[in-house]
């Protein structure tokens, strides 16, 4: 059975390419005053279709590989004398003047007689869809047109905001345009013209490129995409793209690539980490079409629902650690962008990517995102320029207050209202929450910058103070023995649980306890135990479920055990999974370890990326203190 590849760069994403027919059925692209991510669809959208002497030919027997783990490639002999080589490239690196992709398809004449080529790159636009938290078609006319001296169509959205269009284009003006509606003949196309339909009735394309193919050699043929705000500035991309050919696009793009790739410890990691580390890198994010800009998302492929969504845990504490390996300066841009549109509102589930409230709510870790991300990439990047930034500090200030603002009236601990996994928390102090506050106590002399004469935080040298409430109010005795908690009201009421993506068993890695703290390992004895419902210790491929999905096992908290004690039982069962297109997804079955739900969860794969390359750190010091 035939499978698929993904592939994309900051403007242009293709989530799935088939490898049967290496028909593209959607692209998509971030629209920032839309808020969103557009996808044009079609049934497929592109597809390539190649005829040697007036004979369809298969393309199905191709067998595929990935250039620099990215970029996909098939080779393959086409009939008895002919190979084709066809590759899918949207070049990496940050050039706005670059947004766009190309198709290549070379075909070598082995025989000792000379050839007939037809290739055409068919064309069905169905609609275009846009995605937030879930997709919907984007009302409005659906324009197909061509402008005198462009060798494509523009696929271009009647009453967008800012307007959006994705071109399609042979490699000059000697390629035919064939367009019309579907259900009509198509017509040869030239000069300025325009062919209008409403979504659900397909607009379709032909874009024929033919050539005689000499014996013993090889003909190209190669096909454009480019993004632009209306049909001239899409089409003049076209033109730019071309300027430059598929060979200088492709060794730029092999070469951004190889700067991102990181070299596992384990050589049979390598892939894993390196798949999910590109996935994250330009599906974790990625620049508006209309504005350039930055922005972090929870996943750019419609394939993840929520889609274009962002909240302060998937982009500061997964993908920005993550970035910061593959790329620092990238990493410094998008956490600028927090602090920027973000922190105004902060720490709410889930939020617009122009920093409109999608859902409204507070979470503690998300509020305490901002200063611990800004410590790490200031230690990891080994950049603490970003800290003398006024607007770092300002934002500091805010978080600050604000935290104090949460906390109890005679105990140290801050109340949050959900969990990390956006669900109510059963009671309103959380434990991981305020192991993270004190994580922010501990980090408060490398980040704050205080002006002269301004008094101190408000959590200047509290460390250890949060460290004996927790220790004292956050557990609870469990069969004779003391165990920590989820949450507590104070006041003798706790919850026993473990949120897959705030997990206990991260607490030695954040250097709160020590590993054999005795404390904390009868918290993990018994979570990771029979008599704790939701951890599926026995079943093939082993791991910790959530409340909303007791069934499957959370990817999340997965990656967090390959950062503790449980690394290489993390490992074995990460070997043993069956992810959709080798990236993360939010869930997996635990008897057959495949994707169960959440599948291309490009933020996630940051954090899965991150663990594998960091493994397990030595912890810190005891911190305890009663």
């Amino acid at each position: 059975m035939a499978g698929r590849e993904l592939t994309g760069n900051h403007y242009l994403s293709f989530p799935v390419v088939e490898q049967r027919d290496a028909a593209i059925p959607e692209i998509g692209a971030l629209h920032s005053a839309l808020a969103g991510v557009l996808t044009w669809t079609g049934e497929p959208l592109l597809r390539p279709v190649l005829e040697v002497d007036g004979s369809a030919v298969e393309l199905s027997g191709l067998s595929w590989e990935r250039l620099d783990r990215w970029i996909p490639q098939a080779r393959g002999r086409i009939g008895s004398d002919c190979e084709v080589t066809l590759t899918v490239c949207a070049p990496a690196g940050y050039d706005p003047l670059i947004r766009g992709a190309f198709l290549d398809v070379q075909v070598r004449n082995a025989s000792p007689r000379a050839r007939r080529a037809r290739m055409v790159l068919r064309v069905h636009w169905r609609g275009t869809d846009l995605h937030v938290r879930t997709g919907r078609p984007v009302a409005g006319e659906l324009r197909m047109a061509g402008c005198a001296g462009a060798p494509g169509v523009a696929l271009e959205l009647g009453r967008v905001p800012f307007g959006a269009a994705l071109a399609v284009a042979g490699k000059d003006e000697s390629t035919l345009i064939l367009a019309g509606r579907e259900g009509s003949e198509p017509a040869e196309r030239s000069g300025d013209w325009e062919c209008a339909g409403q979504p659900g009735r397909a607009l379709l394309a032909d874009l024929v490129q033919e050539a005689e193919l000499p014996p013993k050699r090889t003909t190209r043929f190669t096909y454009y995409l480019a993004l632009g705000r209306d049909r001239d500035s899409a089409l003049a991309g076209i033109g730019h793209l071309a300027r430059y050919g598929p060979d200088w696009l492709l060794r730029r793009g092999r070469l951004a690539l190889s700067q991102l790739v990181r070299k596992a410890e384990d050589p049979s990691l390598s892939e894993l980490l390196n798949r999910n580390l590109l996935f994250n890198h330009f599906f974790a994010v990625g620049r508006g079409l209309d504005d350039d800009r930055l922005h972090a998302v929870t996943s750019r492929s419609p394939l993840h629902v929520p889609a274009a969504s962002f909240n302060e845990r998937e982009a500061l504490f997964w993908t920005l650690p993550a970035l910061t390996l593959s790329d620092s300066y990238l990493a410094r841009e998008l956490l600028v962008h927090a602090f920027e549109s973000f922190s105004g509102a902060p720490a709410q589930p889930a939020r617009y990517i122009d920093g409109g409230i999608l859902a409204p709510g507070l979470v503690l870790d998300q509020l305490l995102a901002y200063p611990l991300a800004l410590d790490r990439y200031a230690r990891e990047a080994g950049d603490d320029s970003i800290l003398s930034d006024p607007l770092v500090q300002d934002v500091l200030r805010e978080i600050d207050a604000a935290l104090y603002n949460r906390l109890h009236r005679e105990v140290l601990l801050a109340e949050t209202e959900l969990l990390s996994t956006s669900e109510p928390a059963d009671f309103p102090y959380p434990t991981f929450g305020n192991v993270l506050l004190w994580c922010y106590a501990q980090a408060l002399p490398r980040i704050w910058q205080g002006e002269e004469g301004e008094p101190p935080p408000g959590f200047d040298g509290a460390a250890d103070e949060i460290a004996a409430a927790i220790w004292q109010h956050c557990t609870v005795t469990v069969d004779g023995l003391p165990v920590l908690v989820s949450s507590t009201n104070l006041t003798g009421d706790a919850a026993v649980y473990d949120d897959p993506t705030a997990s206990l068993a991260l607490l030695p890695h954040l250097g709160f306890c020590e590993p054999d703290d005795p404390l904390w390992r009868n918290t993990m004895e018994l979570l990771r135990s029979e008599a704790y419902p939701l951890w599926h210790g026995t079943s093939a491929c082993p791991g910790l479920a959530s409340r909303r999905t007791p069934d499957h096992a959370s990817l999340a908290a997965l990656a967090g055990e390959l950062l503790g004690v449980e690394r290489e039982r993390a490992l074995r069962t990460l070997r043993s999974l069956q992810l959709t297109d080798g990236v993360a997804a939010d869930h997996y079955d635990v008897r057959t370890g495949a994707t169960a739900g959440g599948a291309h969860a490009a933020a996630l794969a940051g954090l899965l990326a991150w663990a594998l390359d960091r493994g397990a750190p030595s912890p810190a010091k005891p911190k305890r203190k009663r």
